[in-house]
């Protein structure tokens, strides 16, 4: 029973950081404020579900409900980042040059690669877990290595945008 109690605080601390952690790069990156507010109040009903899921349920091998409703959730989190990020085209950057958009797209392929991997992961038997579930790595990497692009384009574009401006007193000096 404390095993079972240990996994559950587990799966409700892992799912609920990378949640949090997922929207809170995507909403600091949305600039529609009216996109905002569905982000803030559908955030809130998730936690609030996971609390109240983790309370009542037991767990087989992995929580694949919460994980389910997470991933589309913030499938329609990343949709609105792209529908703000179309619409306030920016002339000075593309879209690819935006470090957000390369943690975005790691988000979603990385969603996408493990979606159904954790929704079947109590339904499908044991021996074809252990043989594909390392196939689900292969959006932990991919997001990993768009992760390292995003943080390297991140200074880029901070001291590109405000030290270039034509009002700045501060000389922009990078010649790189």
């Amino acid at each position: 029973l404390f095993k079972i109690l240990q996994r559950k605080n587990y799966y409700l601390i892992y799912t609920g950081f990378e949640f949090l952690t997922f929207t809170s790069l995507i909403y600091f990156h949305v600039s529609n404020k009216k996109f905002k507010l569905p982000i803030k109040l559908l955030s809130f009903f998730f936690i609030a579900f996971l609390i109240f899921f983790y309370k009542v349920s037991s767990i087989k091998r992995i929580d694949s409900i919460p994980i389910g409703i997470e991933t589309i959730i913030l499938f329609i989190f990343i949709v609105f980042y792209f529908y703000d990020s179309l619409t306030n085209i920016d002339i000075r950057f593309s879209i690819y040059e935006r470090s957000s958009f390369w943690f975005i797209i790691g988000i979603l392929i990385y969603l996408g690669i493990t979606f159904f991997f954790n929704i079947l992961g109590n339904t499908i038997d044991k021996e074809h877990i252990n043989n594909y579930f390392y196939l689900s790595y292969l959006g932990d990497i991919i997001k990993n290595i768009l992760f390292a692009v995003a943080i390297f384009l991140f200074p880029k574009n901070r001291l590109g945008t405000e030290l270039s401006d034509k009002n700045s007193k501060v000389p922009f000096l990078d010649m790189i």
